[in-house]
């Protein structure tokens, strides 16, 4: 998918920051040259992709509800579990996916919060066809089934179909079918598209009804090693109030319904990638953020 290329691209465009980096000794990883037009800028666009999705879970905290102390202490238990020991190293596209899913994430649920807002939802929707050519069906997936059981959780569910949500869903496809349209008009590009569409949008829906749910469990299993040490706090947790807990969250479904939209947002994406029978690490990045909230 096309987005990490043009980032790298932005930063190829800063004066002498190319050249810069290639004199660095072991700057470039190897292999890099396979795997990006931009090779010496690899290193730098991980870096900068992982310090956009720090930074957007603080933003995220803070859109649906948290304080400031707990905003803070999102991003610290982020950048202190296991997986971000090793996936700023393997996965700088899937990490930028996740950050623009993330800033996508707070567009829409400012949105869906408002009875009109169509700033919000022109932003998130336009940032709904960004992340899907950054990350593919994730990208696309996520964010709508979000909102659709959001809206569905909240009691809103007509607020879907106002006018600046109609508008800003139209302004999604328009651009989806714009970036196919110019792919598919230039040299060697309806194979081109036609093998992405296939790769990254048709063979996954296949692969997991062809699995029919045999190894839901391993994106589960997955997500609890890359989530150490927090995950062993499920072991400490006060579970004979879990009933209080649930109790309180349709109760504030109304006047604070942050919480109501991480726990969409997680585990919406987790049921998702079950079905498709997700097994690689380097696909969770976009349930990190709102995992680390909660």
């Amino acid at each position: 998918m096309p987005v990490y290329n043009w980032f790298l691209k932005g930063l190829s465009l800063i004066p002498g920051l190319d050249q810069l980096l290639s004199s660095i000794p072991g700057v470039i990883p190897a292999g890099a040259a396979s795997i990006s037009l931009y090779p010496e800028l690899l290193p730098l666009g991980t870096a900068l992709a992982s310090l956009f999705l720090v930074l957007l879970t603080w933003c995220l905290a803070r859109s649906t509800g948290s304080d400031r102390k707990t905003a803070f202490a999102s991003g610290l238990v982020l950048l202190a579990g296991l997986a971000w020991m090793g996936l700023p190293c393997l996965a700088g596209d899937e990490l930028l996916g996740a950050a623009l899913m993330t800033l996508t994430s707070i567009c829409l649920y400012r949105g869906w919060c408002k009875s009109f807002a169509p700033l919000w939802l022109l932003c998130g929707f336009a940032l709904v066809a960004v992340s899907t050519l950054a990350l593919g069906l994730p990208g696309l997936v996520f964010p709508l089934l979000t909102s659709l059981f959001f809206l569905i959780w909240r009691g809103t569910f007509r607020r879907g179909g106002a006018r600046d949500g109609a508008i800003a869903f139209g302004v999604m496809l328009i651009l989806l079918c714009a970036w196919g349209t110019l792919v598919a008009f230039s040299d060697g590009g309806r194979e081109l598209l036609r093998t992405e569409l296939e790769a990254q949008f048709l063979a996954p829906i296949l692969y997991g009804w062809e699995l029919q749910g045999r190894d839901s469990w391993i994106i589960f299993a997955t997500l609890a090693l890359l989530w150490l040490p927090w995950t062993l706090l499920v072991l400490f947790l006060p579970w004979e109030c879990l009933h209080r807990f649930l109790r309180r969250i349709g109760s504030n479904r109304r006047e604070r319904p942050g919480q109501g939209w991480l726990w969409c947002s997680l585990l919406i994406g987790l049921i998702v990638y079950a079905l498709l029978g997700a097994v690689s690490p380097l696909l969770l990045p976009p349930l990190l953020p709102p995992l680390a909230i909660l």
